[in-house]
């Protein structure tokens, strides 16, 4: 196993994800013994702690060393009720599913957006044509 450790940690992700997932301190320390510390920002965890978090959290290891949590993992925000559900794990991963889903329709929009407008261009430019050769004559 890598026994490396991880620097630039942000504990209140550490913190946020946790909560989020209702778990406690005691609970998380079973598996990850320096989680409290961690979460203080006072040490540095293991690369195999941060993948026991990651499955826990049900998030990437990355978004340990982000500046702030992302939206796509911030279960809470993503859904307001996600604290009275009780198989957090189960809902985590369908959260990231509908957030997924939900990005691939904004793009999607957003080339609508752009073809639409391309299309309105055409209509101008061919409703204006005659115009101009008129003006020219």
């Amino acid at each position: 196993m890598d026994r490396q450790y991880v620097v630039g940690l942000n504990a209140k992700i550490l913190t946020q994800c946790r909560e989020q997932m209702d778990l406690t301190l005691e609970s998380v320390a079973e598996k990850v013994k320096d989680i409290a510390a961690a979460e203080a920002g006072i040490c540095c965890l293991k690369n195999e702690h941060l993948d026991i978090l990651r499955k826990l959290y049900s998030v990437p290891r990355w978004v340990f060393i982000a500046e702030e949590l992302p939206e796509k993992y911030n279960f809470v925000k993503s859904i307001p009720f996600f604290k009275l559900i009780l198989n957090k794990k189960k809902a985590a991963e369908s959260i990231l599913k509908i957030n997924l889903y939900k990005s691939e329709v904004k793009e999607l929009k957003c080339l609508i957006d752009g073809k639409e407008q391309k299309i309105n261009n055409l209509w101008t430019e061919i409703y204006c044509l005659p115009q101009k050769k008129r003006i020219e004559a």
